[in-house]
């Protein structure tokens, strides 16, 4: 199962950068590293949509969808790619 989709831009919010993500695999190395852990900022429910496209119980089409949501709501878009 390849965990690849279109890319989603999102922020560093420590640096004045996007990061490219283009799998489940590179976002959740970025909740991670780089999400922030402020109650409320979203960060679980990221975590989880990325743990079930791994456990093959989401599709990664459907876990592109539901991070690039997520992130919105967090605001941690890069530009508007949809």
């Amino acid at each position: 199962m390849s965990d690849k989709f279109a890319p989603i831009y999102l922020k560093d919010p420590r640096l004045d950068q996007a990061h490219e993500i283009t799998s489940v695999t590179e976002a959740l190395g970025y909740i991670h590293g780089l999400w922030p852990r402020h109650p409320n900022s979203k960060r679980e429910t990221a975590e989880q949509i990325c743990r079930q496209a791994l456990a093959g119980d989401i599709s990664t089409e459907e876990a592109r969808e539901l991070i690039y949501q997520t992130a919105m709501g967090a605001d941690l878009l890069e530009g508007d790619e949809d």
